[in-house]
């Protein structure tokens, strides 16, 4: 009995498999120097977002990777997104024509090339890259200019990338961190203003209590000078002994003087202003105790002119 020959069927021309961009992103592994090492590096910072989204972001911005971060960071990362879909949805989907599996294939491979179709048709991704105009592949990630440089500063370059990327976030962090510390100073200096403004109230009540009591005793030791000034008026029809209980009265009289005097600055207001100042002058802090600023970079000659304000427009801009 003869044995039935299955001929080879050709694989149609162009037709070939997409990979999908988690699959491409992970093409060199995790130290790559192409298109995975940006996806790493973005995730490095994103770690919430998918492969997916970063190889579409990083697309968007021409494999820029501190202007991908920031696009996250800052919320626009969502509008990019919807113009892949926005795109996808315009454009006929098609059925990709599905290869036929060679004998001896492994189903679990099927099935993960017909999820990527899948995704790739709902993110509106064609064959030949993004919004189907040929424009670049996903397998274009991987060739960067890193690729070209020597094998000597390989590290040095995944190290700057790092450095890059870390310097995008410490910027956010520090906006966000000043942010709270505004708010954080004029709550604290609202404070302060409430609590001179009840302290000047309630010396306000207090001098006018004062003055009140001061003025009465005043007025009670005015009447009393006048009654004895009556007194002495009539001292000509008084006995011995009248006379002497009246002098005792205007000596005792006479001796609290010194009360008046007394009474006379009850209302005198005092304070110490120049130690207020001194405490007003170190209240607060910029910075956290026991941390000093950091010192200042060294730049190269080769990277630094004192004319052309490098500095200035980094750190200027905001």
């Amino acid at each position: 009995m003869g044995t039935a020959l299955n001929p080879e069927i050709p694989e149609p021309r162009n037709s070939r498999i997409p990979k999908s961009p988690s699959a491409t992103a992970g093409r060199d592994g995790p130290g790559g120097n192409g298109g995975a090492g940006r996806v790493q590096a973005v995730r490095a910072v994103v770690p919430n977002r998918s492969n997916t989204e970063i190889v579409l972001v990083l697309q968007h911005f021409d494999n820029a990777v501190d202007r991908t971060v920031q696009a996250f960071m800052e919320g626009n990362a969502s509008e990019v997104l919807k113009e892949w879909t926005v795109t996808g949805k315009k454009k006929n989907k098609k059925k990709k024509p599905k290869p036929k599996s060679q004998p001896g294939s492994d189903p679990s491979g099927k099935c993960g090339e017909e999820e990527n179709w899948e995704k790739l048709e709902k993110l509106g991704i064609s064959l030949n890259g993004f919004h189907g105009n040929n424009s670049e592949s996903l397998e274009s990630l991987s060739e960067g200019p890193e690729a070209g440089a020597g094998s000597g500063l390989e590290k040095s370059l995944k190290d700057l990338q790092r450095c890059s990327v870390a310097l995008a976030r410490f910027r956010a962090l520090l906006r966000e961190e000043l942010e709270n510390s505004l708010r954080r100073v004029k709550l604290a200096f609202g404070e302060i203003q409430s609590c001179l403004m009840d302290r000047e109230v309630a010396l306000l009540a207090e001098m006018d209590k004062v003055k009140a009591e001061a003025m009465e005793l005043l007025a009670l030791r005015q009447r009393r000078a006048e009654a004895l000034r009556e007194l002495t008026e009539a001292a000509p029809g008084m006995s011995e002994e009248q006379l002497l209980e009246l002098r005792a009265d205007i000596k005792h009289f006479v001796s609290e003087r010194k009360f008046d005097e007394e009474l006379g600055r009850a209302g005198r207001f005092g304070c110490d202003l120049e130690a207020l100042r001194g405490s007003i002058g170190a209240f607060g802090q910029g910075s956290p105790e026991g941390s000093a600023a950091p010192a200042e970079p060294q730049v190269g000659l080769e990277l630094w002119d004192g004319n052309s304000g490098i500095w200035d427009r980094d750190f200027g801009q905001e």
